[in-house]
């Protein structure tokens, strides 16, 4: 009837790509296990399978599920398995078969679909065997150590990334093509990114993965950035130690739910030529010391739930790319095996991210922003707390410069710009005079020689 319509059309749509295997799907086939393994008719359900090609006498699995040295109860488990680790497409078809061979009371209705999604996606997902959750484990170790620095005052010293926060903005196409445009458009586009940006919509890091309305998960995010403001160091490593923070709350529920979160460097040329995705991710796994057997579980883990798993890819603009590898087709989103792994990708405004996005799918673009112009201030203020009558001048002087406040929202140029009227207690008329008079307060400080001469060679470059 209407039920078996459904299903139906449901397997005979084509997807626009192979997509495994939903959470919520392998969810309840967790949940009806036992009551499937009992009554589902394993032969009949195979024949069903193979009729839709979802299973075929070629493959392994199916050779060892129609062994004669296994029980009953055992074949059905591995009939179980094989569809969890199979495609959305594999999961109807099952359903389909189910509905022929006596088990129609479990099998899912049209009108439950939506709400069993939403009951199971709000469930604590599987951890993952004890390997995964022992190389999380030591993953979440190495980012709880990580710091920021903060150049301010007399010296530099480390802050923890729990009282850090930073600003990030959405974009629109547009804007997006603008600050990936030519020199000149790149120019425009970095001057004003900031100020655009911040007058915009802006999110928490928390919902960088979340869709703004039903909260429903992205898994492929652009974020891009200017020198300095923050992509590497304020968000990687802030995101990097909100995962490993993560507490059972509804705010964090998308990093409690991630199993594993990687980071690449792609200005590695050795990651350009790897060619397979188990080789990729032994490279991020082999040097927390973790064994053979425990690799293979963890590899075995990404495979069969990539949802799981967040990969940040770092440093696009400086990549040397290789457009016939691996890593450029998982950058891509084409990599067949790990086309669900949520990914980010953090770059400088480029042509090459022209090229990315013009060839593939981002369910969202971001743009780092930096501090916003009460950020400036607040940290104008800080940066000068033993002497507040600097910070009042500067801030003053800042109302007057709108082309060294476009600077302030850098963190990076932010350093730069009170150092330097912590040395020369002015701004310079021009930015190339800024410049010189920043790295001329940089030197003074790296040597802790006044009078410092700035070099010929560094002015002119």
């Amino acid at each position: 009837g209407r039920q078996s319509l459904y299903l139906r059309g449901m397997a005979e749509k084509e997807p626009r790509q192979v997509e495994k295997c939903k959470p919520w799907q392998r969810a309840w086939l967790g949940q009806h296990r036992a009551q499937l393994v009992s009554r589902m008719e394993t032969s009949c359900v195979m024949d069903e399978l193979i009729s839709k090609g979802s299973l075929s006498p070629d493959m392994d699995e199916y050779q060892e599920m129609k062994s004669v040295y296994i029980t009953q109860n055992v074949r059905a488990r591995k009939l179980l398995d094989f569809i969890a680790s199979a495609t959305v497409k594999d999961f109807w078809n099952f359903q389909i078969s189910l509905s022929k061979t006596g088990c129609e009371d479990i099998v899912i209705k049209a009108e439950d679909e939506d709400s069993l999604a939403d009951q199971f996606e709000q469930m604590d997902f599987f951890e993952g065997p004890p390997a995964v959750k022992k190389f999380a484990e030591k993953l979440k170790t190495s980012y709880r150590k990580l710091t920021m620095p903060c150049f301010q005052g007399q010296g530099n010293r480390e802050v923890s990334l729990k009282d850090m926060a930073t600003t990030i903005g959405l974009l629109d196409a547009d804007k997006m093509n603008a600050m990936c445009g030519t020199a000149k458009e790149q120019a425009e586009s970095v001057r004003g990114a900031a100020v655009a940006s911040k007058d915009g919509e802006t999110i928490e890091l928390r919902h960088v993965m979340k869709r703004g309305e039903g909260g429903k998960f992205l898994r492929r995010q652009m974020v891009l950035g200017c020198a300095g403001v923050g992509k590497s160091s304020a968000f990687f490593k802030k995101a990097a130690y909100e995962w490993a923070e993560a507490t059972v709350t509804a705010t964090a529920q998308f990093w409690r739910d991630m199993a594993l979160f990687i980071r690449y460097d792609l200005n590695d040329e050795s990651l350009w030529e790897e060619k397979s995705w188990e080789g990729l991710f032994r490279r991020v796994i082999r040097p927390f010391g973790m064994s053979s057997s425990e690799e293979r579980d963890i590899l075995d883990f990404i495979c069969q739930h990539p949802e799981r798993v967040v990969v940040v890819l770092d440093s696009l603009d400086e990549a040397n790319i290789n457009k016939d590898s691996l890593m450029w087709r998982f950058v891509r989103g084409s990599c067949e095996d790990l086309v669900n792994v949520n990914m980010i990708v953090l770059s400088r405004p480029c042509e090459k991210v022209s090229l990315l996005a013009m060839t593939s799918v981002f369910h969202r673009r971001l743009e780092v922003v930096g501090f916003t112009e009460e950020k400036i201030n607040d940290y104008v203020d800080s940066f000068f707390a033993s002497d507040p009558s600097k910070s009042h001048s500067l801030r003053a002087a800042l109302s007057g410069r709108p082309d060294v406040l476009s600077l302030m929202h850098s963190p990076l140029l932010a350093t730069m710009m009170c150092r330097t009227f912590k040395v020369d207690g002015k701004l310079a008329s021009t930015q190339t005079q800024l410049y010189e008079s920043a790295v001329l307060a940089m030197l003074q400080q790296s040597t802790g020689k006044a009078g410092y001469a700035v070099p010929v060679d560094c002015c002119s470059m």
